[in-house]
């Protein structure tokens, strides 16, 4: 199985076991590449990649390690000298020892982290799949919506020019069908709840709704204005 791979750029961190600040996380496995600025770290079937700067003591013990080591990696937070953001701060670094508890105690903590991430994104993917469904079933009711339909590339450019050269009461009727058709995408999303789990809400969705086959039907329908 290929490795899941995570890069991390920031940390907005919880705990991961009794040992750490509230601010920090702690990630225990084997290094799979490593240097003074980033390490990467696989555990199971996943490697993170964190990007960071530390203060001297950290990156002298950083400095002994090489892949293959598992180690205890605790990171925070921090603003190094002449940044403006804060970044990844390595707090800690070592090797885990054979029968090592500490590491062994947190490797189950980020196991259990894991598991419930993967199950939260698990829930949301089949409530966005529900959701989207709902939508469809809703859009098909209503005469604002223009169905998407396969097209030909060429036609679809030729749609597009077309529409462009529109005016007059043929830029104000294709306007109107496409502002409508927009509308109707609009209302079924905030219908059926679905703008919580998009960014930008039912507005983005709204406004990325214009296919060609929105276009094409507006263009037909208008340029015997």
């Amino acid at each position: 199985m290929k490795p899941t791979t995570v890069f991390v750029a920031l940390l907005f961190l919880l705990a991961a076991s009794a040992g750490a600040a509230v601010d920090e996380r702690v990630y225990v496995g084997k290094i799979v590449e490593v240097s003074p600025g980033r390490i990467g770290i696989g555990r199971n079937d996943a490697v993170v990649y964190i990007g960071f700067y530390g203060e001297a003591k950290a990156l002298e013990r950083l400095a002994g390690l090489r892949a293959g080591d598992e180690v205890r990696a605790v990171f925070g937070t921090g603003t190094p000298a002449g940044a403006t953001a804060p970044i990844n701060k390595l707090v800690d670094i070592r090797r885990c020892a054979g029968n090592d508890r500490q590491c062994a105690a947190d490797g189950s903590a980020e196991d259990a982290r894991s598991a419930m991430d993967e199950r939260a994104r698990a829930d949301s993917s089949r409530q966005h799949s529900q959701c989207s469904r709902a939508m469809d079933e809703a859009l098909l009711k209503d005469p604002r919506f223009v169905a998407p339909v396969e097209a030909d590339a060429a036609l679809a450019d030729a749609m597009r020019g077309e529409l462009n050269s529109f005016a007059g009461p043929r830029r104000d009727c294709a306007h109107a069908i496409l502002a409508g058709h927009q509308t109707a995408v609009f209302d079924a999303c905030v219908a059926q709840g679905c703008g919580e789990r998009v960014a930008g809400g039912c507005g983005h969705l709204a406004g990325y709704a214009l296919t060609d086959a929105a276009i094409r039907h507006a263009v037909l329908e208008c340029r015997a204005k």
